[in-house]
């Protein structure tokens, strides 16, 4: 399970949405819930969300990420995910092209719309982002040597695209 994306306080209330780290009080409990419930943001394995946790770039990259990914049930009731209609044909009015070269990554990359289930849980949301062009291997901002596991800085969220 990925680690957590968004950071508030902690109380020793009663828990929320399952985090035994976010009380029923927190100022950000039904944003937290939330963004759970639509699949944006995970808690830690060990029941915790991690509201004082700082972000890092792995983590702020699959939220970008996981932000316009919806679930769906096929016709033989199999659950599948897949990119939000809706946040793609605006993604495509914007800038024409960039949903192909998204559809094509997909392909490429064999991403699966998760997280990895071994190894290092963002590989999968890093390797889209390079092949998909919203990264570029030539960024001095993101080489692909950068280090995602590092917090991430308002000066690099902003340098995300290119």
């Amino acid at each position: 399970m990925s680690p957590p994306v968004l950071s508030v306080g902690q109380t020793a209330e009663a828990p929320a949405g399952g985090f035994r780290d976010v009380p029923e009080t927190h100022w950000a409990r039904e944003t937290i819930e939330k963004a759970v419930q639509l699949g944006i943001v995970e808690g830690y394995p060990d029941g915790r969300f991690g509201p004082e946790d700082i972000v890092q770039a792995d983590q702020l990259l699959a939220m970008i990420y996981r932000a316009h990914i919806r679930e769906y049930t096929d016709s033989n009731g199999n659950i599948r995910r897949d990119w939000d209609k809706e946040w793609f044909d605006r993604a495509e009015a914007y800038q024409p092209g960039f949903t192909w070269k998204l559809v094509n990554a997909v392909i490429t990359t064999g991403f699966e719309f998760q997280a990895a289930k071994t190894g290092y849980w963002a590989q999968p949301f890093i390797d889209l982002a390079y092949e998909s062009g919203y990264l570029s291997r030539y960024s001095t901002a993101f080489p692909p040597t950068y280090d995602f596991r590092k917090p991430i800085t308002r000066f690099r969220i902003f340098r995300f695209r290119k």
